[in-house]
Formats: C-alpha cells, structure tokens, sequence
C-alpha cells in the first residue's frame, strides 16, 4: 500500500519542490530547534531513545520509510505513534532547515518576554527545526514529541502560543 507524501497529505504547505512553504506548515505547531540535527534527515531511533529514557513513552513511524516525491528534497518527515501508558496517538513531524521566519518568531518570543535563559542564543544557533502538528499549547501527544525531540538534539521549543522554553519547562506546563 502506497502513502502519501507530506506535500499530499499537507496540500499549501508546501512549494511545488515539495519544500515547506513557510513557518510553521500546520496551522498548530510546536518548533523545536535541533543544536544536533541528524545527518541524513529524520531518525526516529534517536527520538524514541530520548522518550524511552526520559519520558517512560515509546515513538515509531506510522509508515514504511521511504523517499519523498520532491525534486529538491530538504525536508523529512513522518507520521510517528506515540504511547505513553494510555495515553496514544499519531501527530505530523518534519525535520527541515531553520529559517528566518523561525528566527523571526524566536525574536517576537523574547520582545514580549516569553523566552528565558538565553535560549533565544541557542535557538539562533540550531541549523535545524523539527515541526510537530499540534492541537495547540495543551496537545499531550504533541508535548510529549516535542520534549523527546528537545531532549534527544538538545535545542529549545517554541511552543503555539510563543512560548519559548526548554524541555524541562515544557513538562513541568504539561
């Protein structure tokens, strides 16, 4: 059985090169800067390790891994399930390059007080941005992915509404 690429399934997220089209892509979503992207693009083993160790849940990808259908292929990304106890689901993840519209919202984080820590100097350094489609702010499942992501490439997380925060932040909110 065929699946969709993310461009299919996320129709005016992306350009017709299958690059996201702007920032975030879903209407929700946490961003979550990577300080050590993966080489080679999306490894789901590293997220689950970091989730298994650190937050007693347990990642894996809802689809047979496969290359994407865009001519200029900077992006990944996946469908991953996520289960914590009872709590389970699916939520959207890409990995893709930072942009200036990432750094554009980092910056509107700190002028309204909403980043502590010198985590805006951090996000500013990562070459890389996991996007997690989200329900909003409150989004277990999405939290959970965002914080595992955090935890395993080191690198803060820009929540829906703004915030921008370190994983541990983002727990301690849950």
């Amino acid at each position: 059985m065929e699946t969709a690429t993310l461009p299919e399934r996320f129709p005016g997220a992306f350009d017709a090169c299958g690059r996201p089209e702007s920032s975030p892509p879903f209407p929700v979503a946490f961003l979550v800067f990577a300080q050590r992207p993966a080489a080679g693009g999306l490894h789901l083993r590293d997220l689950d390790e970091a989730a298994e160790r650190h937050l007693g849940a347990r990642l894996g990808s809802m689809e047979a891994r496969r290359e994407l259908e865009a001519p200029a292929r900077d992006f990944d990304g996946a469908t991953v399930a996520i289960k914590r106890g009872d709590l389970q689901g699916t939520r959207a993840l890409l990995l893709r390059a930072a942009t200036e519209g990432d750094q554009a919202l980092v910056a509107r984080a700190v002028s309204s007080g909403r980043a502590g820590g010198g985590l805006d100097v951090l996000a500013r350094r990562c070459a890389a941005v996991f996007v997690i489609a989200a329900y909003g702010d409150d989004d277990p499942l999405a939290r959970l992915l965002a914080e595992a992501c955090a935890r395993a490439h080191l690198g803060p997380v820009l929540t829906p509404s703004g915030a921008l925060v370190g994983p541990k932040t983002l727990a301690a909110n849950a």
